[in-house]
Formats: C-alpha cells, sequence, structure tokens
C-alpha cells in the first residue's frame, strides 16, 4: 500500500491485469437465426453457445497531492478482449463451422470510461496515529465504445456485438478507505461505488458496481519486498435495455477474489507490484442449468513512480 500523502507530491503508473474467461449460455426462443431470403428461422440452430474470452486491462492513473488532507485522481483504462466463439446443437453436439450473428471469433481493443476523483484525507498516519481515513468521489466520463441493444437486433436477424467497453453515461463514482498502519505490517479495507443514473443514447442503463476488500500486508522484517493477502466481493447488479433486465449471463452477478500479491520497492519512490486473484462465483442473475461461467485466475502487474512536484 503505496500512501501520497504530503503536499505536492505527485504519483502515476499503471496496473494490467488479464486471464481468461469461459461463458456457456442457452439461446433465447427470440433469438434464434433467422434466413434473410426466406425471413424464417434457419433449419440448423445453434441452440447453445460457447464463448472462451482473453480479457486485458491496462489502467493507467496518475494522482496528485494538492494539500496534505486533498488530491485529486485521474485514471484511464484501455481494454482487450480476444473471443472464441463455438456453437452447439439442441443436443449438445458441436456445429463445425457455423457463422452466427450473435459471436464470432474476434478481437476488440478500445478505451474504457475514464474517471476524474476528488480525495479527501482527514487522518493520515503519524508516529503516534497509526489510523489513516480517505473517502472522496467524482465522476466517469462516456469514452469506451458502446453498441446497441443487441436484442433487438437478434430479434430482427442482424449482426450484433454484446461486448461494450463503456456504459455511454457520465456516471458519479466513490471510494473509501480505512486503515491501520504500522512499520513492520498494515491492515486495511476499501470500497469502491459506481452507478449509472440515466440510459445512454441507445437506451441501456448499467447496474450499480460495488468492490469492497479487506487486506493485510507486511514484509516480516525485509526492506524492499512486502507481501499481501486480500478478499475482495465484487457486486455487479444487471443492466436495463429499454427497462428490461439484461439477459446476458454475466450481466448481474457476485464474485469473491482471493488475492495474494508481492510489492517490491526498490526505493521510496518506485513500486512494483504482482499478483494473483482466484475468482469464485457466488451468484448469476437468471441462471439456468445451462448456463456456466468460469474465470480461473487474474494474473496482475503494477507499476507506480512519485516525486514531489512542488513543495
Amino acid at each position: 500500500m503505496q500512501q501520497l500523502s504530503q503536499r505536492g507530491q505527485w504519483m502515476f503508473g499503471f496496473q494490467w491485469n488479464a486471464g481468461p474467461l469461459y461463458v456457456a449460455h442457452r439461446v433465447l426462443p427470440n433469438q434464434l437465426e433467422i434466413d434473410p431470403d426466406t425471413g424464417r428461422a434457419r433449419p440448423i440452430q445453434a441452440m447453445r453457445h460457447q464463448l472462451w474470452l482473453w480479457t486485458m486491462d491496462l489502467n493507467l492513473f496518475t494522482q496528485l497531492g494538492i494539500l496534505p488532507w486533498l488530491n485529486v485522481r485521474f485514471q484511464l483504462p484501455v481494454r482487450y478482449v480476444q473471443v472464441t466463439a463455438r456453437y452447439q446443437d439442441q443436443q449438445g453436439n458441436p456445429l463445425p463451422n457455423y457463422t452466427s450473428i450473435h459471436h464470432r471469433d474476434e478481437i476488440l481493443v478500445g478505451l474504457g470510461d475514464p474517471d476524474l476523483q476528488v480525495g479527501f484525507r482527514p487522518i493520515s498516519p503519524t508516529i503516534g496515529r497509526p489510523w489513516i481515513l480517505e473517502f472522496g468521489g467524482g465522476v466517469s466520463f462516456p469514452v469506451g465504445r458502446t453498441e446497441p441493444d443487441p436484442y433487438v437486433a437478434g430479434e430482427e436477424g442482424r449482426d450484433h456485438q454484446h461486448v461494450m467497453f463503456g456504459t455511454g453515461t457520465f456516471d458519479p463514482v466513490g471510494y473509501f478507505l480505512l486503515g491501520y498502519i504500522r512499520p513492520k505490517f498494515q491492515i486495511y479495507s476499501n470500497a469502491t461505488i459506481r452507478a449509472a443514473l440515466y440510459p445512454n443514447s441507445f437506451a441501456f442503463q448499467e447496474g450499480i458496481r460495488f468492490q469492497g476488500s479487506l487486506a493485510a500486508e507486511s514484509g516480516f522484517g525485509l526492506k524492499t519486498l512486502s507481501f499481501l493477502l486480500q478478499t475482495t466481493v465484487i457486486v455487479k447488479r444487471p443492466g436495463y435495455w429499454s427497462g428490461v433486465q439484461d439477459q446476458e449471463v454475466a450481466s448481474g452477478r457476485t464474485d469473491l477474489l482471493f488475492t495474494v500479491g508481492m510489492f517490491w520497492r526498490p526505493t521510496p519512490q518506485w513500486q512494483v507490484s504482482l499478483r494473483a486473484s482466484v475468482p469464485v462465483n457466488v451468484y448469476l442473475d437468471g441462471e439456468s442449468d445451462e448456463d456456466e461461467l468460469t474465470h480461473p485466475i487474474i494474473l496482475g502487474l503494477g507499476l507506480t513512480y512519485r516525486f514531489r512536484l512542488y513543495k
């Protein structure tokens, strides 16, 4: 946990996260493939879709300490998704060389929604007071790519896209941090929340996203290394298309993440972090016996540098 508490200190860096994701779902009756020549359902239908995704997020961030108790922070995500799509018939048999309006083999790259926040720190750790308390908030900006309603396109038999990199709306975001900081160990918890207050231009409204974690960090007497254990709960509520709940398998979900990490601080200015997280899905909204979601591991690499910009 690298602290930025002094007036005039500037920190910038990146956090890279990557991991595989497998999603399989049944095909709804109103999402059958349409033959463009006859306007009727195709005689051979893929009744179950299987998707293998490799996802990577590169979050670029910077933070400036305006005053000892006031800072501003900015974050810009860059996202990469590689999709491999496969299909099965009603009996579960594979359909080789099947093409679909719903999914396809592809690679998607783009910016996510950046956010700008202001943080307040009424309590900073000192020699006689090991506590830290910080909270703040701001807004995310609709930069990431959005898509028209894929379910309307599916009913009409048109190609469409389910992967989006942004919400298409200005969304309020907030965070909270409470920690107990000692020279040999640290215990801290934090929480973040983001909510879309209105639908975007395609009538889609993203669901509330909440993330809370509890972490312990210690260097066990080492000068430049420390180690992290962390438990995180992530709650994502379903989004809505024109007031109707999103039918995507992963639209609404609750996950637990168990993380181990290591920090290397060769100097007070530099920090390198390595993390490995194992997600455990607790709940999927609208899950059926044919729906699956597996996210085996998330690997993370981070780098930060800080220096005094002014006194």
